[in-house]
């Protein structure tokens, strides 16, 4: 079905946005009426792994760590990945002797990294999204409606 001169009118305001700039008409068109898949960076912390921690530590530190009857907790802190509950219990460790201060810093310099992941999301098409509350406007654009309304 054709749209009205009031729809045209909102379609031609919506084809003027700047999202619309530089594109070509078939992929104007699709960007109007399909999902679009967006990709974004997030920075996150890296994963903590109880192993790659104690690899930080000399011989001697994990012997002491041990007998330590607070090792379970430290084990909770890091599979929680908790870097500051981790962070704290180094300083505990530090303090009562049992890890060195050198130590301390390397485990903090390794649960203190981060790293990039991508995060894809689907948007809904754009004609789904721009002319909400337009009684009686389509889902979908057709090809000539379109058409008739791109580059005016």
């Amino acid at each position: 079905m054709a749209l009205t001169t009031e729809q045209q009118a909102l379609l031609r305001t919506e084809l003027h946005q700047s999202v619309y700039t530089g594109l070509t008409a078939d992929r104007a068109f699709a960007l109007l009426n399909n999902p679009q898949t967006v990709t974004t960076s997030q920075t996150v912390p890296v994963t903590m792994d109880v192993a790659a921690l104690l690899g930080q530590l000399s011989a001697g530190s994990v012997k002491n760590l041990a007998n330590w009857p607070h090792l379970t907790d430290l084990r909770d802190k890091i599979q929680s990945q908790d870097q500051q509950g981790v962070a704290l219990w180094g300083q505990i460790l530090v303090a009562a002797g049992l890890i060195t201060q050198t130590e301390h810093d390397a485990v903090v310099a390794t649960i203190s990294q981060t790293t990039t992941r991508q995060i894809q999301t689907v948007e809904p098409p754009r004609v789904m999204t721009s002319f909400v509350g337009e009684a009686g406007f389509p889902n979908y654009i057709e090809r000539a409606d379109f058409d008739a309304v791109w580059g005016t």
